[in-house]
């Protein structure tokens, strides 16, 4: 049986009679299969203008989705939540839960148009999830009034989510909603801070990010790093939390490769910048480097996962494995692939996602190098 639901102390009288949906719904949560049509009764749950009950139905839905189970209304339901915001607390709360369930969504869900339409509503609903959540985080709250939001167990950890303190609350639901996000999609979130953030969220970003958010993340990162029982061998990682720094050594064939990651005090925004040495190898070093700032600043992969990719390019080029002549790299950083593509004419080797790119962008059937036809 699922757990019980967050405390509803505050509840008043009138309350109870609106609790009966959430309550079904968690009775029926506790038989399996579970139906998607209860699942969708207990999304509409979340249009009550009642914290508690938001919060308590958000966590039994979350409860599903971690078993694959997918209300058929979560994106559109998502879109008309911010279709329809407004000012008042139950409109903003109803989003951010909406929010932080298509994220969750988007990690369980294995069907791919579903993943395909959870990606687009991210993209599309992003500006205004961004307003929101700094609308919803006042510009002098300390960061003892915020810390709740920082606690991975927010949803779960039974607080209460009372009508008391209402904003307090969703101050806290709004910087939890934005820091996973930022952990989830980083991505989506550079691009745009890049393109398309506002000035005046640039500056509470350049306030709230050094104090609060960025080394949350970073301390992900770097516990993330030690914690890797993954590690290829010779490869040896130091992380610095003061510098925000990660360096890392890769010996391989006698030849010591050295690289150092330098991340942003408003990370995952900023400049990520990667620096590497080489014995000997010291241009392809640079390509291997280069290709790894790009990683960390294009990609949602984890630091980790780009040191791994660093490495197998590394181990790949001593083996004797061509580099692609597209990315000049061994192996693709996206799909780990090898570039098993060649040109029929000038033997050039590809990675099919490099093939496949360029021939969306170019419109043209033709090799990148020798343009005949591929």
């Amino acid at each position: 049986a699922p757990a019980p639901a967050p405390a509803l102390s505050s509840v008043t009288a009138a309350s109870v009679l609106v609790w009966s949906p959430v309550a079904e719904a968690s009775r029926v949560l506790c038989v399996e299969p579970v139906s998607i049509a209860a699942l969708d009764s207990l999304l509409a749950t979340l249009a009550l203008p009642l914290l508690s009950v938001q919060a308590a139905a958000t966590v039994m839905l979350l409860r599903a989705l971690a078993a694959d189970r997918v209300p058929r209304g979560l994106v559109e339901s998502t879109k008309t939540a911010f279709a329809s915001l407004t000012a008042a607390a139950p409109d903003r709360s109803r989003a951010l839960f909406f929010w932080i369930l298509l994220l969750h969504a988007a990690k369980t869900a294995t069907n791919q148009q579903l993943l395909t339409e959870i990606a687009k509503a991210q993209s599309d609903l992003f500006a205004d999830f961004a307003e929101l959540v700094f609308q919803a985080i006042p510009q002098n709250a300390s960061n003892e009034a915020l810390s709740a939001g920082l606690d991975a167990a927010l949803l779960t950890s039974h607080v209460d989510f009372g009508q008391e303190n209402a904003d307090g609350r969703i101050a806290q639901i709004a910087l939890y909603a934005y820091w996973t996000t930022l952990a989830q999609i980083a991505s989506l979130a550079r691009a745009w801070w890049q393109d398309s953030c506002p000035p005046k969220l640039t500056h509470r970003i350049n306030n709230l990010h050094p104090r609060l958010v960025s080394p949350l993340l970073i301390a992900r990162e770097f516990a993330a790093i030690e914690s890797c029982r993954t590690k290829p061998a010779g490869l040896v990682v130091q992380t610095r939390p003061g510098p925000r720094e990660i360096a890392a050594s890769f010996q391989v064939d006698e030849v010591t490769m050295d690289v150092v990651i330098l991340l942003s005090e408003i990370y995952p925004f900023g400049v990520i910048s990667v620096s590497g040495t080489s014995d000997v190898l010291s241009t392809k070093q640079l390509n291997w480097s280069l290709k790894m700032q790009t990683f960390l600043m294009c990609q949602n992969g984890s630091i980790m996962s780009a040191l791994q990719t660093w490495t197998q390019n590394i181990s790949k080029h001593f083996e004797g494995a061509d580099q692609c002549v597209v990315c000049y790299a061994v192996m693709h950083a996206t799909t780990r692939q090898l570039p098993d593509k060649r040109c029929r004419t000038c033997r050039n080797p590809f990675h099919a996602a490099c093939l496949y790119r360029w021939f969306s962008t170019s419109g043209q059937s033709s090799c990148p190098m020798c343009r005949n036809l591929f």
